[in-house]
């Protein structure tokens, strides 16, 4: 089978094509984990200091909650945006 060199540029131009948007994928996938570990990682402390941040007074039982909520849904939007 002989190639022609417009044939193997195009073929080349493709192979670049893919590996961008593999590369752009996985950049937009590690967004996304960061964003996931951002807000597990401030859910882990809240939960983690539930009970010292209830008794210093810092939120009561429903205002706890509501920040827990509040912290999840903006990691939600966090990662759809990203």
């Amino acid at each position: 089978m002989i190639f022609s060199l417009k044939s193997f540029v195009n073929h080349q131009k493709m192979i670049i094509f893919a590996s961008s948007l593999r590369q752009k994928a996985m950049f937009d996938l590690m967004k996304g984990l960061k964003a996931r570990e951002e807000m597990l990682e401030s859910l882990r402390f809240l939960f983690r200091h539930e009970e010292q941040l209830k008794k210093e007074g810092w939120y009561s039982d429903s205002e706890f909650f509501e920040v827990v909520i509040q912290t999840f849904l903006e990691g939600i939007e966090k990662m759809l945006k990203e």
